[in-house]
């Protein structure tokens, strides 16, 4: 678990950097003007969406080791790809290396299910929440280290805005060596072993389609959990700064509410993993999609007023680290393990895409209703997992025909 903290925290903090700085990169070589100058910040999310599933189901045929090393090596490859594009100026070239990099996000997030193989179901998601955690590590330090990674960049004659990818790349290789070096033995190895000690190993051949565990009740909460949480967190926060400053507020003032923002998102991860663990993943999915629901309404009713946004942004994020935590549990705790692999891609596939059409969508709510609107969608949304938690609550509650 230490090892497992290290790597994720690492090779967060060079991520988090290279995706702040996505967009800016795209517009200093296409122009700030440019429609296209979004494109960067696009491909990184496209690219960990469509990367998510294979690594996924690499890591359950080759183990979590094996699978993390490949998701953060393409990462270093995109910071090359990225650094060259820069260097001479080429736009096209550029996207395949941010959609590399991507491959690098959709490693960091899938980590957290690495620590769910080592952990028994009663710890299970304050182990989630332990990995998750380390994102406050990427979020603070790495957009705040932007400036010294510039500083890198210019001292080796390349362009500054490509000193978050150095670093990123330096960072991505440093974890594949922590990972290659403390996981032993795989995480998965290790689930396997805890299973057979608990009499619950079920041969590979038995593992069931995933069409078939896409009906499960339990299933079908923690993706509805997952996907509306991304959908809505990535909605608001995208518009939050282009809003500030829209209202001449300053750049100060927006780097704080964003910061505040971040805190919500992975700070109290282990608070949230252990009320899931000790109230049950669906009481704290509830509560999670409760807290998006007035972060939204308090959005959309004081949209003026720092205060509403500093609140606002703070309860955005905590709803989504509960949804993320407690649904990620629930989501493994459902199934056969020789079946999670599979499942787990197919969610982190959801949650990536359906933050790039939120991301490209978010802007066009914006431009044509305005703030205050965006934020009433957003907490409309949210009606869909507690619609699904409600139809399915009966079923839920006699969990064990799922698991034979």
């Amino acid at each position: 678990m230490v090892g497992l903290m290290a790597a994720t925290a690492i090779s967060g903090i060079g991520l988090m950097a290279s995706i702040t700085v996505a967009n800016v990169l795209g517009a200093e070589i296409l122009g700030r003007n440019s429609r296209a100058a979004g494109l960067p910040g696009t491909a990184v999310l496209v690219g960990a969406a469509l990367t998510s599933l294979p690594l996924s189901r690499f890591m359950g045929r080759a183990g979590r080791r094996p699978g993390l090393t490949i998701g953060y090596l393409l990462a270093v490859v995109g910071g090359v790809v990225i650094i060259l594009a820069a260097s001479i100026d080429h736009f096209l070239l550029l996207l395949p290396g941010m959609f590399f990099m991507g491959s690098g996000y959709a490693a960091w997030l899938l980590s957290r299910f690495a620590a769910g193989d080592m952990t028994p179901p009663a710890g299970r998601a304050k182990a989630m929440g332990l990995i998750t955690w380390t994102g406050v590590i990427g979020a603070v330090v790495g957009p705040n280290l932007i400036e010294e990674m510039q500083g890198i960049s210019n001292a080796l004659r390349v362009p500054g805005s490509t000193g978050p990818y150095l670093v990123a790349a330096g960072a991505c290789l440093l974890a594949v060596l922590i990972v290659q070096v403390v996981l032993r033995p795989d995480p998965i190895q290790i689930g396997r072993m805890m299973d057979e000690e608990a009499n619950l190993e079920v041969p590979q051949e038995l593992a069931r389609p995933r069409s078939a565990l896409l009906r499960l009740p339990s299933v079908q909460v923690a993706l509805a959990a997952l996907i509306a949480g991304q959908l809505v967190m990535v909605m608001l926060m995208s518009m939050t700064a282009l809003h500030m400053r829209g209202l001449h507020r300053e750049w100060r003032v927006v780097g704080l509410v964003i910061s505040v923002h971040l805190l919500g998102m992975f700070a109290f991860s282990p608070v949230s993993g252990w009320l899931a663990d000790k109230f049950g993943r669906v009481t704290v999915i509830v509560a999670g999609a409760a807290l998006i629901i007035s972060a939204s309404a308090i959005a959309a009713i004081g949209p003026l007023a720092n205060a509403f946004l500093f609140t606002s942004m703070f309860l955005l994020g905590l709803g989504w680290n509960f949804g993320l935590v407690a649904g990620s549990a629930l989501l493994t705790d459902a199934v056969q393990p020789s079946e999670r692999p599979d499942l787990q891609g197919f969610a982190d596939l959801l949650q990536s895409g359906m933050s790039a059409v939120s991301s490209l969508l978010s802007g066009v709510i914006f431009a044509e209703l305005g703030y205050a609107r965006l934020s009433i969608i957003g907490a409309s949304l949210m009606i869909l997992p507690l619609s699904v938690v409600w139809a399915k609550r009966r079923a839920m509650r006699t969990p064990v025909p799922e698991l034979v």
